[in-house]
């Protein structure tokens, strides 16, 4: 892993306005940028805090941008985060990412800040993830009044209203994930769920996630990051050598089980695998399937494949072959919001279990940790 700082900005002298750059020895000029916007309610915290969570990320090339300094206010906050942006694309101070391809991670105030670049500045970013954020502050303050101390030395004056993330008209091509737990005793699941549909209203392509598990702090650690940046990789229609990400399997009845899996931004190479199975792990693949009751189903009203990805499924038990086609599922969310949610939980349900399977016979056989 390379650490690097690197000033920006008109007055170098000024250590506030740096960054600090994570990349990989194996990063090129077609590894992604992910730059993450740290939280504190705009004072408070400095990326610095934040190098271990950095580093246990690092797949790709990551940046911390601070952007928690007590003596300014708005909008000096969002044009120094600009500025930083700015350089990384106009002026790369390394070869180690593509400026073409830079997303944006923000927590909290963090996410107030990447909202407002996406959608009131215009940043040309690909996509956005938005964790436990705050993104409508009339509303916060509505919920949280003990919150006008801080949102008062942020903001000072200014209408809360039009310095709100739900307040900007204008759309993007970017791909956007609102994330949010509800365990989080900090911001509550309305300011998730009013961006999300402010969102929709504009025509960007969004995901809700209300599934993230601890309180609000909690949520910034490797396990819960390391899913949203890769899904909105995914999401972005980021190809890497082997195009789109992917996971193939296939089981024959003579026991002969295909394994590939490209699904890794670390080396960038193609896992495959072939291995035969006894007749008991083929009796409990069957048991696997028809306890789902998938053969039931029929997949005419599940959403269809798009960029994000598609799932596919054929199976083949005695007398009966079937097959089903559909988007990539990433949500019981997105279970519940379609047409056929009873038919589609069994196929997602079934996808889990059948990954669950796969990996663990990988594990077992080639004694080595399959990327999930």
């Amino acid at each position: 892993m390379i650490i690097d700082t690197f000033c920006y900005g008109s007055v170098e002298q000024e250590n506030s306005r740096s960054l600090d750059l994570y990349t990989s020895p194996k990063a090129n000029e077609n590894t992604p940028l992910v730059i993450f916007i740290h939280g504190g309610a705009w004072r408070t915290e400095d990326k610095s805090d934040y190098k271990t969570l950095a580093t246990d990320c690092l797949s790709l090339s990551l940046l911390e941008k601070d952007e928690t300094v007590s003596k300014i206010q708005h909008p000096s906050h969002l044009q120094d985060v600009q500025e930083a942006i700015e350089f990384l694309i106009n002026t790369p101070p390394t070869n180690k990412y593509d400026p073409k391809q830079i997303y944006l991670v923000g927590h909290s105030a963090g996410a107030h800040i990447a909202m407002m670049l996406l959608l009131g500045y215009q940043v040309p970013v690909k996509g956005v993830i938005g964790v436990s954020g705050i993104y409508d502050i009339p509303l916060l303050l509505n919920t949280f009044p003990s919150y006008l101390d801080f949102i008062r030395q942020a903001f000072g004056n200014n209408d809360y209203y039009k310095a709100s993330p739900v307040s900007q008209q204008t759309s993007s091509s970017a791909k956007v994930i609102i994330a949010h737990s509800q365990q989080d005793s900090l911001i509550d699941n309305q300011q998730a769920e009013v961006m999300t549909n402010h969102l929709k209203s504009l025509n960007i392509n969004v995901l809700l996630d209300m599934n993230l598990e601890g309180d609000h702090y909690e949520l910034m650690n490797f396990k819960i990051l390391q899913p949203l940046i890769k899904q909105l990789l995914e999401f972005s229609g980021h190809k890497g050598k082997y195009g789109h990400e992917f996971l193939e399997f296939e089981f024959r009845s003579d026991g002969l089980c295909r394994y590939a899996n490209n699904s890794n931004y670390r080396k960038d190479n193609l896992i495959k695998k072939e291995m035969y199975v006894s007749s008991a792990v083929i009796e409990e693949l069957k048991r696997i399937i028809k306890e789902s009751q998938v053969m039931k189903e029929d997949d005419s009203q599940w959403p269809e494949k798009n960029i994000v990805g598609s799932q596919e499924i054929e199976v083949r038990l005695g007398n009966e072959h079937i097959s089903f086609e559909t988007a990539k599922i990433t949500s019981l969310v997105e279970v519940n919001d379609s047409k056929d949610p009873e038919g589609l939980r069994a196929f997602y349900y079934l996808v889990q279990d059948l990954r669950a399977f796969v990996f663990s016979l990988i594990s077992l056989h080639f004694k080595i940790k399959p990327i999930n």
